[in-house]
């Protein structure tokens, strides 16, 4: 990040680390959105940046914190869009905010992304099944099997069209959701 992120801004913006200001960085990254480089290196510039902008507000430089992304939608509004009986809703949500507690922002994300595949399958495939305590080891292997070939879902959809997550991805929903039922 100092050599290929520091140094580029450096040298764009000339002047000594210590003249650097939030400001400036801000111009830097819209200097980049605006220039011709692949859409990947413009991704990976803007993910050097963000490392940038907290080292230089933990050395002091600048003193402005870096913001956070997080999701525009509340953790209500996601599964709202995924149908599912009610009860299961709450014990979902009420899973995800206690366990919230312990968990950073991209960890509560990736339990988000790896219920509600399992919301979606059991709603879809065993939809007289309203409550986690009536699941039975047929429902529990069906979402096995199907969760391996599912499609991509959220941003990605539509881009990846007719592609599989991949084995990471499953083994984590898989893990998830045990993970849930063992609570």
């Amino acid at each position: 990040m100092l050599g290929e992120c520091l140094a580029v801004v450096l040298a764009w913006r000339g002047g000594l680390v210590a003249d650097l200001t939030a400001q400036v960085i801000d111009e830097f990254d819209a200097a980049l959105s605006a220039s011709a480089i692949p859409p990947s290196s413009r991704r990976a510039y803007r993910a050097r940046l963000a490392s940038l902008r907290q080292l230089l507000f933990e050395t002091r430089v600048v003193d402005t914190a870096p913001s956070r992304w997080r999701s525009a939608r509340s953790l209500e509004q996601r599964f709202t869009d995924v149908a599912m009986a009610e009860p299961i809703r709450e014990t979902l949500l009420r899973y995800i905010q206690v366990r919230a507690a312990v968990l950073g922002p991209k960890s509560e994300e990736s339990l988000i992304n790896d219920l509600l595949p399992f919301a979606q399958y059991r709603t879809t495939h065993h939809p007289e099944i309203t409550c986690l305590s009536r699941l039975d080891r047929a429902c529990i292997e069906g979402y096995l099997a199907w969760n391996r070939t599912r499609g991509w879902r959220g941003r990605r959809a539509a881009a990846g069209a007719g592609r599989t997550v991949s084995v990471a991805v499953a083994c984590s929903s898989v893990l998830s959701v045990r993970n849930l039922l063992d609570y």
